[in-house]
């Protein structure tokens, strides 16, 4: 069974990755702001085919604290930050940073055992794989201009609205079901997006004449983060906060220097290398972790 869980997480990590750029695509194609409302009701949609497939129906479980409805909250601002760096720095830089915020976020929630997950506190022996992932980070940022200080920083800024997003949709998801914290996840995040969108005074458009074959895919994130959440929320329970990160980011890492080199038509050899050395070092410190436990 933990093999199983273990290839779905690494299909999971696939899946974000590739939604970075779906999403980022719509993001340039009809704007930031609305490109995350729209992301958002394409998601609610699909959750609730999902519900419905499944005869579930929401609002019907009891006494959920009003906190745990706030994963979609974290959710916008994953989204919002991911499109606002996309397309200043590579998909794999992208993904890199994003996870280097995860691992510390998801870290914290291990140590302490936040939101009523279980506790892994920090050990000395996680320590070398965590410098030899550092390094490969730093190997990967090597060249980055000044001008690429902002884009990294959002970027990093994504971990902690993830993890975030993740233990909370999780935390309602073990009250509830994963598909039901989808569909809630989905909900406030179209709310949330629609307030931030009127609050920037609504801007971006859709060029419906524009809307091809070709390009009808980049509307399709919203489908992706339903997958992704609902197996997230299966997961979180199934695999430590922190073994997930690593987990996930294998398949984030090498899913993205995929997408790098087939949709952004850019492959940088040197990002692939600095993967595996990042690979490695989660692997070390898996290996150490579960030594521990």
């Amino acid at each position: 069974m933990n093999s199983i869980n273990y290839l779905l997480t690494l299909l999971t990590g696939g899946i974000l990755a590739l939604m970075v750029v779906v999403n980022g695509r719509l993001g340039l194609f009809i704007g930031l702001y609305l490109s995350c409302l729209v992301i958002h009701f394409v998601g609610l949609v699909g959750s609730s085919l999902w519900l419905s497939a499944k005869k579930q129906v929401p609002f019907r479980h009891q006494k959920i604290p009003f906190h745990l409805y706030l994963g979609g909250f974290f959710g916008v601002a994953t989204v919002l930050l991911f499109n606002a760096a996309y397309g200043k720095i590579s998909v794999t830089a992208l993904v890199a940073l994003g996870l280097l915020g995860q691992t510390v976020s998801a870290l914290i929630v291990d140590h302490f055992g936040l939101l009523g997950m279980k506790r892994h506190p920090i050990h000395i022996r996680q320590t070398p794989g965590l410098v030899l992932a550092a390094i490969g980070i730093a190997v990967m940022l090597k060249g980055f201009s000044a001008e690429s200080i902002i884009p990294v920083c959002l970027a990093l800024m994504t971990g902690i609205s993830v993890v975030s997003s993740r233990t909370i949709n999780g935390a309602l998801g073990k009250k509830t079901n994963p598909s039901l914290s989808a569909w809630y996840n989905h909900l406030f995040g179209m709310i949330v997006s629609f307030v931030i969108w009127g609050i920037m005074l609504f801007p971006g458009g859709i060029p419906f004449r524009h809307i091809t074959i070709d390009n009808f895919w980049i509307f399709t994130g919203g489908f992706l983060g339903v997958v992704a959440v609902t197996l997230s929320n299966y997961l979180l329970h199934h695999v430590s906060s922190y073994s997930l990160t690593i987990l996930m980011f294998v398949g984030q890492i090498f899913c993205s220097v995929i997408l790098d080199a087939t949709l952004e038509g850019t492959f940088a050899p040197l990002q692939l290398v600095a993967g595996c050395i990042i690979v490695i070092g989660f692997a070390i410190n898996a290996y150490m972790t579960k030594a521990i436990e």
